[in-house]
């Protein structure tokens, strides 16, 4: 990756993945406490992931803009 500025939202979108699996095996295994557990986790950072690329996209929008003014006259 040239920018690594995504890359702890794709570590949490993935750990939301997995913990979204472990929530499903927990289910199927009768393990309600665990399966609990694991959705809120995979909630959690799902959101939190979600939230960090789209923060991450603004600022890149943001700086683009900037540029765009800067470098064109604002056209």
């Amino acid at each position: 990756m040239k920018n690594g500025a995504k890359t702890p939202g794709l570590f949490l979108l993935a750990a939301g993945v997995v913990a979204f699996v472990v929530c499903l095996a927990s289910f199927a295994e009768r393990a309600v406490t665990v399966g609990v557990a694991a959705a809120v986790v995979a909630l959690l950072a799902t959101g939190a992931g979600f939230a960090w690329l789209g923060m991450e996209s603004r600022r890149i929008r943001h700086v683009q803009r900037e540029w765009s003014n800067a470098n064109h006259g604002g056209t």
